[in-house]
């Protein structure tokens, strides 16, 4: 098997068509907040053109075979003063999943693998957050996947913080990073030749929402 079918090939899902000719001369850095407890609190929701959940999984001892999804939404409730009492929430649509092979991406939403048709999302809704120093710490979260719900901590970091200027909203991101069994979520075919463990690596960014009513703006 090879890896393909990624919209974004070169990044896995990383999207630069945001970037027009215009600004291909200059862009600035914008993320220079390496603090999160310098940015603003409120609900943050999450940028679907800039997120990206890969799955790294071991086939028939050859190679860690690659994959992703492309549809990610979420919700962050943050609280900079309080970090440890922030929230996430996200949803993984499965019918998005993406691999190097179109037969493949129809396989893994059959029965034998995700069953979109019955179990259409991959839901994480976190429930604890531990600082381990500024910038990084671990979540800990009830992933839901094939209709079974199970605790996962996820290692996490803070990349940067600030105004991002094509949108000009406070925006964060962040990556992290995870393994879990898919044997515990019920997907158990083609054990053990197909790994059973799933190692993940995520990356998002998320812009401050607009709660400005629209007859209030100028």
């Amino acid at each position: 098997m090879r890896l393909t079918s990624l919209p974004a090939a070169t990044a896995l899902f990383i999207t630069l068509s945001n970037f027009g000719p215009a600004m291909a001369a200059e862009l600035p850095v914008a993320g220079t907040i390496h603090d999160p407890r310098q940015m603003p609190e409120g609900i943050y929701n999450l940028d679907t053109s800039h997120a990206h959940t890969i799955f790294f999984i071991n086939h028939m001892g050859f190679s860690n075979y690659a994959g992703g999804f492309n549809d990610i939404s979420g919700q962050m409730i943050f609280h900079p003063k309080a970090i440890e009492t922030s929230k996430l929430n996200v949803t993984i649509k499965v019918a998005s999943v993406a691999v190097n092979s179109e037969k493949l991406v129809g396989h893994l939403q059959s029965l034998e693998f995700f069953d979109a048709a019955k179990y259409p999302d991959i839901t994480f809704a976190s429930k604890t957050l531990t600082a381990l120093g500024t910038d990084h710490g671990t979540m800990t979260g009830d992933l839901t996947i094939h209709g079974v719900t199970k605790p996962v901590t996820l290692d996490v970091h803070f990349v940067g913080g600030g105004v991002m200027p094509m949108i000009n909203a406070q925006t964060m991101g962040f990556t992290a990073t995870g393994a879990i069994k898919r044997s515990d979520f019920g997907m158990t075919g083609f054990l053990p030749g197909l790994g059973d463990e799933v190692k993940l690596d995520i990356s998002a960014e998320f812009h401050l929402a607009d709660s400005t009513p629209p007859a209030q703006k100028h």
